[in-house]
């Protein structure tokens, strides 16, 4: 399955390409603070970034979903990852991100992760979605809670017992911000 590229006001979500594996090892993959977002919570060597590129590829062929390059608009830069994810070994569907600092510290993993829900509930057509953080996350925390999320159990996953975050398509309320979705799935 071909993934949908995702225009918001300020970024660019769009399906990774094999030549963003030097620039998404930079920005996330081998970047001591970005990684603490990956189910790792450590960095990952920069070879196996191709890899990992494929491994989207494959889970967007297998589930219909997945994660995207998330590219900075102003300066055209590739600044993390987000998008939707089989949660572990579940049947559930997980909201990921990962973005670099310094863009990690203003509105952009919210405009990211919004449009993404926004992808899942009003393309998808998913009933709910997931989100999980590692204790010490409270960024991620704080965006999820932004999004309209509610705590939900603690799960095992990733070899974590970890809280989660969920929200059902009926509580999600989409607003006029700037959306465009091309390609697969779009409607």
């Amino acid at each position: 399955m071909t993934p949908p590229t995702i225009e918001t006001e300020h970024l660019i979500l769009r399906p990774f390409q094999a030549d963003d594996a030097e620039d998404y090892s930079t920005a996330v993959l081998s970047n001591a603070v970005t990684a603490q977002a990956l189910p790792t919570g450590k960095p990952v060597p920069p070879q196996r970034a191709r890899s990992i590129i494929a491994g989207y590829e494959d889970h967007w062929d297998e589930f219909g979903y997945g994660l995207l390059a998330v590219i900075h608009r102003e300066d055209d830069m590739l600044i993390g990852h987000c998008g939707l994810q089989k949660l572990g070994d579940t049947d559930n569907v997980e909201l990921t991100y990962a973005i670099k600092q310094p863009y990690v510290a203003g509105d952009l993993p919210l405009e990211a992760t919004y449009a993404c829900l926004r992808y899942a509930f009003g393309t998808l057509h998913l009933e709910e979605v997931f989100a999980v953080i590692l204790p010490e996350n409270g960024i991620a925390r704080r965006i999820y809670t932004r999004l309209g999320m509610r705590p939900g159990p603690t799960l095992h996953v990733y070899n974590h017992h970890v809280p989660s975050y969920k929200i059902f398509h009926g509580d999600f309320l989409p607003d006029n911000s700037p959306y465009h979705v091309r390609g697969a799935n779009s409607p």
